[in-house]
């Protein structure tokens, strides 16, 4: 065993970790040593079966530059990440529906005794505001006033009713799209726009990166994948397809037009470095992270529906689904321990990948494995950070949903979202994105130690608790509230600034 750590420090030192920004140290540059893929696997001590799974499944490279430079078409994801026909998280179709939405728990309505959520709201609202006064008297750090306004000011925009999107054209005195008052090329004689589903595909990918989108995939709704569609909101109203133009809402019903068949998933991104610093209980900055993705999904949603309209086709926002399944099954990432999704180079700092239906048509993308869910068997980091212990501590997936609020028909992890939602809502004065920030996989891959870590993760589930304690071990728990506001701008550690994907 201590051979193996030995060989495993001597492979971490071939690359550069210039990471001393937080750790005040920084490693030699060995980067450009050359190192067949045998040999590097050997340094890190994967010999026999463990070799030749690795060598099987990644493609050979000569240096470490072309391992972390190696990526794959379409949205040219590292040699380590493989398209599979399923997601990792095994599906059971057979035992899903249309999930009813008022099971889903809403804190709202939890009328459960003395300890229900409306019986302790007040009184909890009232320690916050109490609690938000204090901290800016103290002068503490991480709850200064311009900390503060850093966490207001994220949530500008924040429109909590997402619901007036759903007929975002049609029930609402949104501008229209084109000069002379008309809402679609059509009416203008104008043809609306005509091209291949590949052709639409990168079109769309590159209009929706341009506002605001990291990561955009495609889903074909069939008889299963229609299951992810909710079968009515919170409020019971039922969402129903009909031969319809345009997607409407009544007190009654959604109407989705049966055209839409086709799922747009776009991923936004928080900002990692803001995400980090401290823990959310602690600095408001950690949750105005979280804030501002929420703000930036809402204008997204707005901005691409427009782009959509224009083209000449529909669209229907709001998500009407189940967000992370489409994003899951279009390969934007596995779904982890904490039931929200991780991804290759973001990690699960993904606010949420919002998903717009349309008739715009566009391919059919598979699911991706690059070694996250079977890494969460182990790691278990985002359970132990987990302030309400809403996230399952179990070793192995299960089919059990830990209560109505989780749809079922996926062998997961199952969160509680009955303790999650009010703690994450009431009981501190950010926005909570612990477990989101304390993820492995979510790291400033400025750093090329984590691309190889990824690579072998992707390739052999050998060293998985590891690299789970190395990462405690070199203090990715939470960043400085101090070093966020003097860090250099723009900020070259933290890949979610420029979304570069």
């Amino acid at each position: 065993m201590i051979r193996l750590l030995v060989r495993c420090q001597i492979s971490i030192q071939m690359v550069i970790y210039d990471h001393s920004l937080f750790l005040g140290v920084k490693f030699m540059s060995q980067f450009h040593n050359t190192v067949s893929r045998r040999d590097f696997m050997k340094a890190l001590g994967v010999t026999g079966v463990g070799l030749g799974v690795a060598s099987a499944v990644g493609p050979s490279f000569h240096d470490l530059d072309e391992l972390a430079a190696s990526q794959k078409a379409g949205h040219k994801l590292p040699w380590y990440v493989k398209q599979k026909d399923t997601p990792t998280a095994e599906i059971d179709w057979s035992a899903m529906s249309r999930y009813d939405l008022r099971k889903q728990y809403n804190p709202g309505a939890d009328t459960e005794g003395a300890e229900g959520y409306p019986n302790v709201a007040a009184k909890w609202a009232a320690e916050q505001r109490a609690s938000m006064i204090d901290y800016a008297k103290s002068g503490k750090k991480g709850a200064e006033l311009k900390d503060l306004g850093i966490a207001l000011g994220s949530q500008w925009g924040w429109i909590h009713e997402a619901h007036r999107y759903y007929s975002f054209f049609t029930d609402s005195n949104f501008p229209v799209v084109l000069p002379g008052g008309f809402q679609t090329p059509q009416e203008v004689g104008i043809p609306k726009h005509q091209g291949s589903a590949e052709e639409n595909a990168r079109m769309i990918r590159a209009a929706f990166h341009y506002f605001g989108a990291a990561h955009v995939s495609f889903q074909e709704l069939d008889d299963n994948t229609l299951k992810l569609i909710y079968a009515n909101d919170s409020g019971g109203r039922p969402y129903v397809f009909e031969d319809v133009e345009q997607p409407y809402a009544t007190p009654e019903k959604y109407v989705i037009p049966k055209k839409c068949k086709y799922v747009i998933s776009y991923l936004v991104v928080q900002n990692l470095y803001s995400n980090k610093v401290g823990q959310s209980w602690d600095s408001y900055i950690g949750g105005a992270a979280v804030a501002k993705a929420y703000s930036e999904l809402n204008f997204l949603q707005g901005r691409v529906m427009t782009f959509v309209r224009t083209l000449g086709y529909t669209g229907v926002g709001s998500n009407p689904g189940h967000v992370n399944g489409f994003a899951v099954l279009g390969g934007q990432g596995e779904l982890g321990r904490a039931n929200i999704m991780i991804h290759p180079v973001y990690g699960m700092v993904g606010r949420v990948p919002n998903m717009l239906l349309t008739d715009l048509p566009v391919p059919n993308e598979k699911p991706i494995d690059f070694g996250a869910f079977k890494f969460c068997e182990t790691c278990m980091k985002c359970a132990d950070t987990c302030p309400s212990g809403s996230i399952s501590t179990e070793k192995e997936p299960s089919w059990d949903t830990a209560g109505p609020w989780n749809a079922g028909g996926v062998r997961t992890w199952y969160a509680n979202w009955k303790t999650c939602l009010p703690y994450r809502n009431m009981r501190y004065p950010g926005l909570c994105g612990n477990c989101q920030g304390i993820c492995v996989f979510s790291k400033l891959d400025a750093a090329s130690v984590h691309e190889v870590v990824k690579g072998v993760v992707g390739t052999t589930t050998i060293f998985n608790g590891f690299f789970r304690n190395m990462d405690d071990a070199f203090g990715y728990n939470n960043y400085d509230t101090d070093d966020w506001w003097n860090r250099e701008i723009p900020f070259k550690y933290d890949a979610t600034s420029g979304r570069w994907w």
